[in-house]
């Protein structure tokens, strides 16, 4: 199986409006796509976003992931109740997917969505800060979860790494993908057995940024550590009716 190519952008500052903010994104994803780089993920909070909407913020996304014949992931945008919603397009444009933040109460559902690069999932808000959320996702298969967070400065910059994707793919072996912007930049995480020196960094760095996603290294981690064997139907159910509001 040929390795995922992954592009991240993250920018340390936000562009002005929209404008300035699309014109910005087209350089990198042209960039990343001459790479070679099969999927893009956006950052969210760029405030490209502000006083757009929402309709118009995706649909712009949709005509650059077909223009550059790339998946793509935008960065997500409020919907009425305040919570952040984001989808996945395939290389055609078309939405293949659309995630709510899900939250302890009155979320939206938890989804996955099969694709030709593997079973892909959307962690979107805080939601990347509860650890029953991505258990459920690997319960449900997730191979690759995406998380273009918002409101980083909010949430410590940094030092909550551990307490984030990076320690959700540590728990659950799946493949992370982190867009950053202004607090914090981009990151591609994988299983520490699945990186050379074991830090379970793939790659970092703001602009742009590129990883291989090689499919033999995480089964290997998997074999080495096998936390499917842990998962089981009443877990995951359990967890979902924490997720609900429906647990303790």
């Amino acid at each position: 199986m040929n390795p995922t190519e992954i592009g991240v952008i993250s920018w340390e500052q936000q562009p002005p409006g929209f404008e300035s903010y699309l014109q910005r994104a087209k350089k990198e994803v042209e960039k990343l796509k001459e790479q070679g780089v099969d999927l893009i993920l956006l950052p969210g909070n760029t405030g490209g976003e502000k006083n757009l909407p929402p309709e118009d913020w995706f649909s712009a996304h949709g005509e650059l992931a077909r223009n550059f014949n790339v998946f793509l992931v935008p960065g997500p945008v409020k919907n009425p109740s305040g919570k952040s919603i984001s989808v996945i397009y395939d290389n055609s444009g078309k939405e293949i997917g659309k995630q709510v933040e899900v939250g302890s109460k009155n979320g939206g559902d938890i989804n996955i969505f099969p694709t030709e690069l593997g079973n892909l999932a959307l962690s979107l808000g805080k939601d990347v800060y509860t650890p029953e959320y991505g258990r459920v996702l690997a319960g449900m298969g997730a191979d690759i979860l995406l998380a273009p967070l918002t409101d980083r400065k909010k949430l410590g910059g940094w030092r909550w790494e551990l307490s984030g994707l990076w320690r959700e793919v540590q728990q659950n072996q799946f493949w992370g993908v982190e867009a950053g912007c202004e607090a914090r930049p981009g990151a591609v995480f994988a299983p520490c057995e699945a990186t050379k020196d074991r830090t379970g960094i793939l790659k970092k760095g703001w602009g742009s940024i590129r990883a291989s996603l090689e499919e033999r290294k995480r089964e290997e981690a998997r074999e080495i550590f096998p936390v499917g064997s842990q998962l089981s139907h009443p877990t995951i159910e359990n967890f979902l009716e924490k997720l609900s509001g429906g647990g303790q």
